[in-house]
């Protein structure tokens, strides 16, 4: 029984076909693996290889709140109809479980498995979740970008076709007591923020936080568009002109100086006012996240 085992093992390592189909093709063959291998072959079932080089542009995106840590994570295949599988959803629990049993827990966002700090046997066992369930829905599937973080002050949004999220973390300070009504409060404001992200798509959170290159970059475009507009203008007007148009085009993509998406008369930074008067609290937004198949 043992050595069975065992080959049925190699035989998955080699093929990523199911432990059903290996051990079938084994019987067949006596037991000889090169001619299982051949027999999963004839049948069409050695394709999980094969499928890595297609495209995976279809899935899903599975956010979950467990053991108080919120993962959302990119799971890719080539069809809608794959996507909606109770394989690809299984596939998606299994996965979540197990990185909420994972010692030591380092959040933020990860652009694939192989970045995440996994102990070589989990990294071994989702690695053949994976291709075990290529095997049985027939397509590529890819684990993609993946966020994992402390389940305190964050929102979250999940579009309703689940091909794009988004996830808000804020840090509270100044507050003298995190009672049940603040805690209701603030979900609120995180659920709207997250909304807001994703349906306006900010790249940074303040003007702030933005790399000095990217500004003179944006400066240098601006300069270039308006270049036969400011040729008849004097120095420090065209100064002027260059730095309010680069301003404006910073405040659109810095996630406090947008306009609020419900309500567009005040900014993001205006509603967290209103928060923090109310509760008499500090909110800063320590990360955003958009996750899009």
């Amino acid at each position: 029984m043992n050595q069975l085992i065992n080959k049925i093992k190699k035989i998955r390592c080699i093929t990523s076909a199911s432990i059903v189909d290996c051990k079938s093709a084994l019987l067949q063959s006596d037991g000889n693996l090169e001619h299982a291998i051949k027999i999963l072959k004839e049948k069409g079932i050695l394709k999980a290889s094969s499928k890595l080089d297609r495209k995976a542009d279809k899935g899903l995106i599975v956010s979950s709140n467990h053991n108080n840590i919120f993962i959302m994570l990119e799971i890719k295949c080539e069809t809608d109809f794959a996507a909606n599988s109770n394989e690809i959803k299984a596939l998606g629990d299994k996965f979540v479980e197990k990185i909420c049993h994972t010692k030591d827990i380092k959040f933020g966002k990860y652009n694939s498995l192989d970045d995440f700090h996994w102990n070589a046997n989990d990294k071994t066992y989702i690695s053949d979740l994976v291709k075990e369930t290529i095997s049985i829905i027939k397509e590529k599937i890819v684990i993609g970008e993946f966020i994992v973080l402390d389940n305190k002050f964050i929102g979250s949004y999940l579009h309703h076709n689940k091909l794009m999220g988004a996830v808000v973390d804020l840090n509270i300070t100044e507050c003298d007591e995190i009672t049940t009504e603040l805690i209701n409060g603030i979900e609120i404001l995180c659920k709207d923020l997250a909304m807001h992200i994703l349906a306006l798509n900010p790249q940074f959170i303040s003007k702030s936080t933005i790399n000095k290159n990217f500004i003179e970059s944006q400066r240098e475009i601006l300069c270039k568009q308006k270049e036969d507009f400011l040729k008849s203008k004097p120095a420090k007007l065209a100064e002027k002109i260059i730095n309010s148009s680069l301003d404006k085009t910073l405040s659109d993509i810095c996630l406090i100086n947008q306009k609020f998406i419900k309500t567009p008369k005040i900014t993001v930074s205006d509603e967290i006012a209103r928060y923090e008067s109310s509760w008499n609290i500090k909110i800063s937004i320590e990360n955003f996240y958009i996750l899009k198949i």
